[in-house]
């Protein structure tokens, strides 16, 4: 279950304040009509896309808040070796992954998290999968540097945006779930017997519910 991070309220009339987004949140604005009779809802699936990269793919659930959730799969190469100067991220495996925290590989369990605070280094190696969850940067196309890349991609001198003694570390911490919050949410289910009222919700799938309907929620599987 995760709620907001900076405000309590949806605000889509900001979609209609500027003309252009980046690429993730354009995607919104074609849609916004969509996301508005959507948010009529007590609750409702979040749509998405995908895109192909280098590395594998990622499907990415359109974004209306402060927070944006992806699904990272990297089935054909490790992602770069990269760090982001303004934006934190939160990764939860799907199965057991590997990741590179700037000083050695490391695998990864499903039931933990990977907190990956702006500008730590960071990489996935191939064959991995997370639920990934990060801020809402609405504007900003270039916000990921890249140290090393594997599959030729340009690289960054991380130094010119980054001092040394600002970089930070991720952390890998037990991941817990919790249901209780006075705000609306979302939920994104992985397996097992899940609820809305007497509706089931589909696996792999990621819903928003209002607060006032949380109580029709019946959780009996794996969720985030």
């Amino acid at each position: 279950m995760i709620t907001f991070g900076r405000t309590d309220e949806v605000n889509i009339d900001i979609f209609r304040e500027f003309e252009d987004f980046n690429e993730y949140n354009n995607y919104t604005k074609k849609s916004i009509k969509i996301i508005e009779s959507l948010l009529e809802k007590e609750y409702f699936e979040v749509p998405f896309y995908k895109r192909k990269l280098c590395w594998g793919e990622e499907i990415v659930f359109y974004p209306f808040t402060d927070i944006l959730f992806k699904i990272v799969c990297t089935s054909d190469n490790d992602t770069s070796l990269q760090l982001h100067p303004r934006k934190n991220e939160t990764w939860y495996p799907l199965k057991t992954t590997t990741i590179f925290n700037g000083k050695k590989w490391i695998s990864v369990p499903e039931n933990k998290k990977i907190v990956i605070p702006k500008c730590s280094v960071h990489c996935m190696k191939v064959n991995g999968m997370v639920f990934e969850v990060q801020d809402n940067s609405l504007f900003d196309n270039e916000e990921t540097l890249r140290i090393f890349d594997v599959n030729g991609r340009k690289i960054d001198n991380y130094l010119n945006y980054v001092l040394p003694h600002n970089l930070n570390e991720l952390r890998i911490e037990d991941y817990k779930k919790n249901i209780i919050s006075d705000k609306d949410i979302f939920l994104f289910l992985i397996s097992g017997d899940n609820y809305y009222g007497e509706n089931k919700l589909e696996s792999n799938k990621l819903y928003f519910v209002k607060k006032e309907n949380r109580k029709s929620l019946k959780l009996k599987g794996r969720y985030i």
